[in-house]
């Protein structure tokens, strides 16, 4: 991840340290595991394959932004090709960057295909955030802890893109600044634990098999 980004990303989570806000609910969703999306002509489709093609070796900011940018203004036809790359792609950059175009599109239908697909284990960082942050943009956030972890980090990148997730989905901040060592953040990670912990036992609240 560049270095521009990861300031992008500390520049607007530590926008939000010590502001006071109104907490957000989780969103009501009803995942369907296998939605119809609207089929591409066979020449968009070659465009879609092309495109995707370029996520596996998109490193520049620039190139990342166009080509989510691009899958987002797409739209549904796009969805198929993005969740194979997402769960079959030729390595974890292809797979990241498939998971950022599906949470661009701000579209709660893609929660029942993600919840199909297998999710990274621990041995795969940088991935288990990106497919936790693509959730909780799209409104699912029973991987919610995944991102609290992350503020634990040793990555500034992690802890800012995790703080700026939180805070972007919850409207909460709880104090949490990713430019700080995580050992002068344990009060703050231990509220966000503490709020976690309390929306996990709210029934209201409380997502199907919450991990």
């Amino acid at each position: 991840m560049s270095l521009r980004l990861a300031a992008a990303l500390l520049f607007t989570a530590a926008g939000a340290v010590g502001c006071a806000s109104t907490q957000a609910s989780q969103p009501s969703w009803q995942p369907d595991a296998d939605p119809e999306w609207i089929e591409p002509s066979p020449s968009l489709q070659r465009q879609l394959d092309a495109q995707a093609a370029r996520l596996s070796f998109a490193h520049s900011l620039e190139e990342k932004y166009e080509l989510i940018r691009w899958f987002a203004t797409t739209g549904e036809v796009a969805y198929p090709t993005l969740l194979r790359l997402a769960e079959f792609g030729p390595n974890e950059e292809a797979q990241a960057n498939a998971l950022s175009c599906l949470a661009s599109t701000a579209d709660p239908r893609l929660l029942g295909p993600l919840a199909e697909l297998p999710f990274p284990g621990e041995d795969q960082p940088t991935l288990r955030l990106e497919r936790a942050r693509c959730h909780m943009v799209l409104g699912d956030w029973s991987w919610s802890t995944v991102l609290i972890d992350g503020l634990e980090s040793s990555s500034l990148w992690s802890r800012a893109l995790c703080a700026r997730t939180l805070r972007d989905t919850t409207r909460m901040a709880f104090g949490f600044d990713p430019r700080k060592d995580p050992s002068h953040s344990t009060d703050a990670i231990a509220r966000w634990r503490a709020w976690d912990t309390a929306r996990r036992a709210d029934p209201l609240q409380a997502p199907a098999g919450a991990q």
